[in-house]
């Protein structure tokens, strides 16, 4: 295959090539075969598909910390979050609107009043 996309490819569309095989293999193999199998893949991690993954990875990684410093911090000032509020503040994906909630908290005097606006 390397053989193959190195004679009939460009190599920015090989790369995209081998990171989508990669991704695809993960759908069907553990993630130690595929590796194994693609050992040695060259450009994958210059890939626009494999950077992507990466950033969107990273991207819910913040909001997850997010999520989990707001709740930290408000459990902390008024005491334990109720299933509901939890569940409005893990259906908050923008990372800006939970900075901006977290920024609230001490301006507040309860998880309701920190919720709206």
């Amino acid at each position: 295959m390397e053989e193959r996309l190195d004679k009939e490819m460009e190599p920015a569309q090989a790369a995209i090539l081998w990171a989508s095989t990669y991704i695809l293999m993960g759908l069907r193999y553990p993630p130690a075969l595929a590796a194994q199998l693609l050992r040695g893949v060259r450009n994958m991690k210059e890939s626009t598909t494999y950077q992507a993954i990466l950033e969107e990875g990273a991207a819910q990684g913040r909001a997850d910390e997010a999520r989990r410093l707001l709740l930290l911090m408000g459990d902390k000032r008024f005491g334990a979050a109720d299933a509901r509020i939890r569940r409005a503040i893990e259906s908050i994906t923008s990372v800006e609107r939970l900075e901006q909630l977290t920024a609230r908290i001490l301006d507040v005097s309860n998880w309701d009043e920190l919720l709206t606006q």
